[in-house]
């Protein structure tokens, strides 16, 4: 029986992910998401260019923790979260957690009430644009990955307690964000 074998070059890496590092503005957050490959090397490689990372579940929680047990995590995102879930991003302390929906803030907001403390909150927004030819379309209307454009308004005007918005943002949603 034979075994698969992945070889990474981590100096290639290294210097490929420096230059997207390079290419983007200052103002530019560069995340890497672990769900794309979660190889121990390849974290520790990246965690030096990176502004962080980006876990999708509870393992990749853990796992960032035993590969980089001093770096924060930077986001918390992924459909379908369940109160464990929000929970073990609160205690794991993460930067800002993404919100699919207005129940899933509300959950939120309870549990870091409940730990005694506020956390960033990003909303995912499906946008109405065109997909000509898409065979998966969530643009425009709720899902299980993302809210309406009205429902992230409102709740920009309006968050609950527990709940706040990065630093780098503002509480009221910007122009380009009015409900058609």
């Amino acid at each position: 029986m034979s075994h698969p074998t992945y070889v990474y070059d981590l100096a290639a890496l290294a210097t490929h992910a420096a230059a997207v590092r390079a290419a983007l503005p200052e103002r530019v957050e560069l995340l890497y998401a672990v769900k794309a490959n979660p190889d121990p090397g390849m974290l520790r490689t990246l965690a030096a260019t990176v502004d962080g990372f980006e876990a999708a579940s509870r393992g990749e929680l853990r796992h960032l923790a035993a590969v980089l047990p001093d770096r924060r995590v930077a986001a918390f995102a992924g459909p379908g979260k369940t109160d464990a879930d929000l929970s073990a991003a609160l205690a794991a302390d993460v930067h800002r957690v993404h919100v699919e929906s207005a129940a899933e803030l509300h959950r939120l907001a309870t549990l870091a009430r409940a730990a005694g403390r506020t956390v960033d909150v990003l909303l995912r927004v499906n946008l109405p644009v065109a997909t000509p030819g898409a065979v998966l379309v969530m643009g425009g209307q709720a899902s299980p990955f993302g809210m309406d454009p009205p429902e992230a308004v409102r709740l920009a005007a309006d968050p609950p307690e527990g709940a706040t918005w990065p630093a780098d943002s503002t509480r009221r949603p910007p122009p380009w964000w009015r409900a058609r």
